[in-house]
């Protein structure tokens, strides 16, 4: 019996992607753009004196364009583009054009959230010292490193591959598609895969586990507030709510990104399991549907901050409202 008749049908893969990616991922997508953008211009307006308002400003520039790549995903997708008989290979062009660079994006939001939780675990581990360690020149230097870092790893795609005119004997026409340059850079890639690989199983755990303590020191703080809930420093209290609000909004952001990143870290497993569940396997089709719900996950945890950041900060809702007076 064929590999390919454990597969889904080519008819399901085409349902899945459709309702996923040019239907779904659409309302997320718009609706997070229009959401990053007011998110980038509170976080101008309220400074940068923190340093959680830096990385939260970082997280949102990649929110945006990710989700800017994404549209390429539901318009290349599209029924009605791939009928259009334009002269381009709709696969190769999401390739080039928009899937590397939305892997990088997508990494440098892991790194951004798995240092935000750190730095948040460093303040209630060592409240006395952190400022001292994680600096506001720390914290851009750090940054800096992870967008540099990630960015640097789409020279040698781009030095291998690009978009240009060429004959497909299939269609029997010129149209533009992915040209590969020779030798084509399989071990750079493979290298740059298998980078991304770490990076997003190593930020995830990361990720999980900061957000672990910060939920622990979270129920310990809000058990002694209780045993002092008589006591007349009013002050010290204040404080330690504004912190608390602060580790209860990131523990949140870190849920909803360990939530939302899990299908891609189920991916990963059963791609690792069942070498066939890949895009050059024979379960390509169950590959790309499970992709395709990756990708939607993703977008929802680029368009659902605004909502946390309005639900559970003060000073958000303030900015906000000032800048819509």
């Amino acid at each position: 019996m064929d590999d390919h008749d454990d597969d889904a049908s080519d008819e399901v893969r085409r349902l899945f992607v459709t309702l996923n990616i040019v239907y779904l991922n659409t309302i997320f997508a718009l609706f997070g753009i229009f959401a990053n953008v007011i998110n980038m211009r509170v976080f101008v307006k309220q400074g940068f004196s923190e340093n959680i308002n830096i990385s939260l400003f970082v997280l949102a520039v990649a929110d945006l364009g990710e989700l800017l790549t994404v549209m390429v995903f539901s318009v290349c997708n599209n029924p009605a583009f791939a009928g259009a008989g334009l002269p381009l290979s709709p696969s190769d062009f999401i390739n080039v054009v928009a899937a590397f660079p939305r892997g990088v994006l997508s990494h440098i939001k892991s790194c951004v959230t798995a240092f935000i939780t750190f730095e948040r675990c460093m303040c209630v581990v060592l409240p006395l010292k952190v400022k001292a360690i994680v600096t506001t020149r720390v914290t851009v230097f750090f940054l800096g490193v992870i967008i540099v870092g990630m960015a640097a790893t789409l020279i040698p795609f781009y030095q291998s591959v690009r978009i240009g005119w060429q004959y497909d004997i299939t269609l029997n026409r010129t149209i533009l598609s992915a040209i590969f340059s020779e030798g084509g850079g399989s071990a750079d890639m493979n290298a740059i895969l298998s980078t991304y690989t770490g990076v997003q199983v190593g930020t995830f755990l990361a990720v999980s586990l900061f957000s672990f303590i910060l939920a622990f020191k979270l129920w310990l703080q809000s058990k002694f507030r209780s045993q002092q809930a008589h006591s007349s420093e009013n002050a010290k209290r204040q404080n330690s709510k504004k912190s608390a609000t602060t580790i209860a909004l990131v523990i949140t952001m870190a849920a909803t990104y360990v939530t939302c990143y899990s299908p891609g870290i189920l991916i990963l497993l059963v791609g690792f399991v069942e070498p066939r569940f890949s895009v050059f396997g024979s379960l390509v089709n169950y590959f790309m549907v499970c992709v395709s719900y990756n990708i939607l996950f993703e977008s929802i945890n680029s368009s659902v901050t605004i909502f946390l950041y309005f639900a559970m900060s003060t000073n958000y809702r303030k900015t906000l409202f000032t800048l819509f007076r």
